[in-house]
């Protein structure tokens, strides 16, 4: 006789996803000098340290914040808040190839070094299971 054999089931979840902590749905509005701050990254640090969530500011500096799927919000707890803004700037090498010209692509910050560091940022956001955690950032014209 056969064995039947049922491999894989979309509702069932692995020990890694079951071990997740709830997140709750967060996003929020970063501003500089009163203007929507376009293309930064904005890290919320978990008070565990564990489960940070991240989101890109979009053209009116709105974010959402992910932590394991797209969107799906940060855990629940007062949290760090860092926010950086990178732009690259393509510097050619000396290692051109005929017909290829080799370039690098030199980061430079944007924002004061401080915002990038929990520690001295000054940023906090609170998520709450019951929202309506949106935070609005608003960053010092330094």
């Amino acid at each position: 006789m056969g064995t039947l054999l049922q491999l894989g089931c979309s509702a069932s979840k692995d020990r890694w996803t079951k071990a997740r902590p709830a997140v709750y749905r967060a996003s929020g509005v970063v501003t500089q000098a009163g203007d929507p701050l376009e293309g930064a990254m904005v890290v919320y640090l978990s008070p565990d340290g564990k489960h940070s969530a991240h989101g890109r500011t979009d053209n009116q500096g709105k974010f959402v914040l992910t932590t394991f799927n797209d969107h799906d919000g940060a855990v629940e707890g007062v949290h760090k808040v860092t926010i950086t803004k990178t732009e690259y700037i393509e510097k050619r090498t000396s290692y051109d190839t005929p017909g290829e010209p080799s370039v690098a692509r030199i980061p430079k910050q944007l924002l004061p070094a401080k915002l990038s560091n929990p520690e001295t940022s000054g940023l906090t956001a609170e998520v709450m299971p019951n929202g309506p955690n949106f935070t609005e950032l608003e960053l010092a014209d330094e």
